[in-house]
């Protein structure tokens, strides 16, 4: 017969292993979600202000240190485009309007990195943007909202800015 302590003992084991089998696999998921958002081009910034938390949240779960409720999972999952385990019942319509404001915000962000001649608080007051938030979202701490795309499209044509040719 087992003592109690010996139980114990065995018990504890048990639950070290569970523990560092858990830190093991989501330090696996985190990194994972890292590469799908590097491959995506969004940055942890963007990626965060899309799903409400802080790029320091977004860094600590891809790295594994901090775990993931199922709100944040479902929500980065969506915005990196990865189908989960389980599924609910989704309009499409909307997945497809997400994932382009996305898209056009990013490529919007990158061709503006790459043009720093272009004035960006004369852009910004034609646009009425907020130019300290453009510089937020050009260092991908946060995204362009969807409701400025289409001033900042229009007003970055005559530069040569044409969405859809990065």
């Amino acid at each position: 017969m087992m003592s109690k302590d010996n139980t114990l003992d065995r018990v504890h084991a048990a639950d070290m292993l569970l523990k560092e089998k858990i830190k093991a696999a989501r330090k696996q998921l985190g990194g994972s979600l890292k590469d799908r958002r590097e491959q995506l081009g969004i940055s942890d910034g963007m990626l965060g202000s899309h799903v409400g938390v802080t790029a320091n949240t977004i860094r600590g779960v891809e790295s594994g240190r901090f775990a993931m409720d199922i709100d944040l999972q479902f929500k980065i999952y969506n915005v990196l485009g990865i189908k989960s385990y389980f599924s609910v019942q989704r309009d499409d319509r909307e997945n497809k309007k997400e994932d382009m404001a996305i898209e056009i915000s990013v490529q919007l962000t990158r061709w503006l990195d790459e043009h720093p001649l272009i004035s960006r608080n004369a852009l910004c007051e034609q646009v009425g943007y907020d130019v300290s938030n453009l510089h937020k979202a050009i260092h991908g701490d946060q995204d362009i909202p969807h409701k400025y795309h289409q001033a900042f499209i229009e007003a970055l044509k005559p530069y040569g800015f044409n969405y859809g040719n990065p």
